[in-house]
């Protein structure tokens, strides 16, 4: 955790830099790249949690969905009580592409595709590291723009015996532009 609080640190230190400006015509049909927002999730089902931090880039806009690209880490427990399942905890490194419908409406829909790098916490995992597929969906209950509930399945495929699912509600916490 002591990890996750220095990626949040270095990120708001650091705001300033992304360059923050708005997009003044909402309506522009050339692609853009600029910081849409910073936020802190955590998901969980029985003996599952995932806590991830990530950083959206938007890239393209239309009236009712947008497209771009998620950095993020991610801490996934797994299995039974205290994440036991072999290789658990996993650390994973993400960088995702992702659509949204509805992104400013009550609810959102949310597609995710990409690649991530999973790391295990055990040493005894021989498997990893290990890169691979992530693909996921979400649907999000937009309660304020930094707030939101939702709905979460994302997956890993790689060439490990186990590729551990994040699933579950979740809550989001962050900046939005």
């Amino acid at each position: 955790m002591k990890f996750f609080s220095v990626i949040l640190f270095v990120v708001v230190l650091f705001l300033d830099s992304f360059g923050f400006q708005e997009n003044k015509d909402e309506s522009s049909s050339k692609p853009y790249f600029q910081l849409q927002s910073i936020h802190l999730d955590a998901t969980s089902l029985i003996f599952i949690l995932d806590l991830s931090i990530y950083s959206d880039f938007e890239i393209y806009k239309t009236n009712v969905q947008n497209f771009g690209i998620q950095a993020g880490y991610s801490y996934l427990l797994a299995g039974n009580v205290g994440g036991s399942e072999y290789g658990s905890p996993f650390n994973d490194l993400n960088l995702l592409a992702y659509t949204s419908i509805g992104y400013d409406k009550l609810i959102t829909s949310q597609v995710i595709l990409g690649y991530t790098y999973r790391i295990s916490s055990k040493s005894y995992a021989e498997e990893y590291p290990v890169g691979g597929l992530k693909a996921g969906i979400s649907f999000i209950l937009n309660l304020d723009k930094s707030i939101k509930l939702y709905v979460k399945y994302s997956g890993v495929f790689n060439s490990a015996d186990f590729g551990m699912s994040a699933v579950g509600l979740g809550f989001s916490l962050g900046w939005s532009r």
